[in-house]
């Protein structure tokens, strides 16, 4: 018959392994967010390029109208 220890062993090397599991999912998980955050910025500075050009647009075409920059 296993004594206390035995199972508290055994439980204990279980749950150290799952952990260990998790941490490198953690990891994997991790680094999937940072690329897509990175995505996620390079869209936003994309689409703030091309606001800031129509804007530069909009205004160039307003002052050759007699309007002013």
């Amino acid at each position: 018959m296993p004594n206390d220890e035995d199972d508290f062993n055994e439980r204990f090397n279980n749950l150290k392994a799952e952990f260990e599991e998790q941490l490198k999912e953690e990891a994997i998980l991790n680094a999937l967010v940072a690329e897509n955050l990175g995505k996620v910025k390079q869209n936003l500075s994309d689409s703030e390029e091309k606001e800031s050009k129509k804007k530069g647009v909009l205004k160039r075409k307003g002052a050759a109208k007699g309007g002013s920059w």
